[in-house]
């Protein structure tokens, strides 16, 4: 390639670079970023404009880019490191070569792909000139493979700096208008394709989202903006929301799927999002989902969504036991000998309780008192205790499979069993739990069976929803004691009933809304 001497003196061509017209003052400390493709005057320069001239009109007579390098690889490039002066501005030139080499071991296309997905390195949806001028560095500190490389590379380059500049000006300038006019066509004097301009955009869209307009929005880059500014304090959950939606297969996910999995991943809470996250952050770093294809990437996404292994066992944990509950009479002696019946008088009814011998360990063990019962019961919504016809504290675990495991169940007629545990349980845990038999109740009482068409509404709001409940609900690995739809609603009524009123509902809400809508209604 001939040297800057050798090139024959002429007059270079100078298009109008197309910007939103931002304040003079506002673009000259961010000029330097797109010397790949433009030149623009020095703040000496713009300082000495003649009194006469408004800023906005500036542009056009001091500010008009000079356009000396060719997609080609033919020209100079009049914005190289080197030779800016204080006094006139103008630039020492340097050859295309010296500003992107082509050299062994350069960036291929592939790595120059991943850099421009991470040039918003503080993953706050903004670029700014310092992100966009470290990712400019590479071109000389790795060069490039092959001249497709460099090319990317420049694009890349180019649409960041625009991006930049338009940051500077206050409100969104990165709506459809600008993108598909000024920007598009800044790129094509790069000789951008529409396919390269719109890559350049989709690679470049999820680390702008505060500076596009709401009509280049997808449901799923709004989303990311929440995600930045709830967690505005935590750089490390948005380096793994920036990672995923950058990634090649979340582009592949259908749209419906990209919002639900950036939904889940996007909240504050320990037991869903945060799980989430981290289980996520695992599954990028193997070598199956890193160096997988776009199609192989997104069945790992859909594996991840389908399976769900960040979820919690069960949502027995949440809420907090009430102080109090209903008052209730013990009528009859609960002291041995066992078996007994006695009666226990709540809201006006009296429910017979049975009281059987305790078995030894492992089938037999920590065994229910009535007041540890009734405490539970009594701290329940009126609409659960009513659920609740029959009690049996029971003396053995009958279930072989899992001596000392049994802890409650509960019949469509309203007969509550108490088992024995190999180890005894908290009044909160007892109290959640019965929230979760009692739900068993209500569903059957108000929908049959879970074959029965009265459940589809359910069904239809766990496909909807961005995430189960828990484990427990869904079959999950580990337990035994489920029947996937019906514990699947008496998981999410136990959630609904123990977080409703508390900081933690809106959170889960946002997860599962179509569940939440139907519990809201019952």
């Amino acid at each position: 390639m001939p040297r800057v001497k050798d090139h024959p003196k002429s007059t270079p061509v100078q298009p109008q670079l197309d910007v939103k017209q931002p304040e003079l003052e506002i673009i000259a400390p961010l000029i330097n970023i797109a010397r790949d493709f433009v030149s623009y005057p020095s703040p000496v320069q713009l300082r000495e404009l003649p009194k006469g001239d408004s800023d906005r009109s500036a542009p056009n007579k001091i500010g008009a880019p000079v356009i000396l390098l060719k997609a080609d690889g033919a020209g100079v490039d009049p914005l190289g490191d080197s030779g800016r002066t204080r006094s006139t501005g103008l630039a020492t030139p340097v050859t295309l070569e010296d500003r992107y080499p082509i050299k062994k071991g350069g960036l291929s296309e592939a790595d120059v792909r991943r850099a421009a997905a991470e040039i918003d390195s503080n993953h706050d949806g903004k670029l700014t000139s310092v992100e966009v001028a470290q990712f400019s560095a590479l071109s000389k500190s790795r060069g490039f493979a092959d001249k497709d490389a460099r090319e990317l590379f420049r694009r890349m380059e180019a649409g960041a700096a625009l991006f930049a500049i338009q940051g500077e000006v206050p409100g969104r300038q990165g709506d459809k208008t600008y993108l598909e006019g000024p920007f598009a066509r800044e790129l094509g004097k790069l000789g951008a394709t529409s396919a390269q301009i719109e890559e350049v955009k989709n690679t470049l869209a999820p680390q702008v989202t505060s500076e596009l307009g709401t009509d280049a929005q997808t449901p799923e880059l709004k989303e990311l903006e929440r995600a930045y500014q709830v967690h505005a304090n935590d750089p490390a959950a948005r380096k793994t929301l920036a990672a995923l939606v950058g990634s090649k297969g979340f582009a592949e996910l259908p749209a419906e799927q990209r919002e639900k999995l950036l939904r889940l991943a996007d909240g504050k809470n320990d037991d869903w999002s945060k799980s989430a996250r981290s289980h996520l952050d695992t599954l990028m770093a193997t070598p199956a989902f890193a160096g997988g294809t776009p199609a192989e990437q997104k069945k790992l996404l859909q594996d991840f969504m389908t399976n769900e292994p960040y979820l919690p066992h069960d949502t027995g944990a949440y809420g907090t036991y009430p102080a109090t509950g209903a008052a209730y009479t013990k009528h009859g002696d609960t002291s041995p000998p066992y078996p007994k019946t006695i009666e226990v008088e709540m809201d006006g009814r009296r429910i017979p309780v049975t009281m059987e011998t305790p078995g030894p360990p492992p089938n037999g063990g920590h065994q229910k008192s009535v007041d540890q019962v009734f405490a539970a019961i009594s701290r329940m919504p009126k609409l659960n205790r009513d659920q609740i016809k029959e009690v049996t504290i029971r003396g053995v675990e009958s279930d072989a499979a899992t001596p000392g495991g049994g802890f409650m169940s509960i019949g469509g007629s309203g007969h509550l069993s108490m088992w024995p545990t190999s180890q005894e349980q908290n009044p909160h845990f007892t109290w959640t739990t019965m929230l979760h038999e009692t739900g068993h109740v209500l569903s059957d009482n108000k929908w049959g069976d879970t074959s029965d068409k009265r459940w589809d509404p359910w069904k239809k709001a766990m496909e909807k929803d961005a995430t189960s409940p828990s484990k427990y609900g869904k079959c999950g690995a580990g337990t035994t004691h489920c029947t996937t739809v019906a514990d699947d609603f008496a998981e999410a009524y136990r959630l609904y009933a123990t977080v409703k009123g508390t900081p933690l509902e809106a959170e889960v809400k946002r997860l599962m809304p179509e569940r939440w809508k139907i519990l809201e209604a019952m």
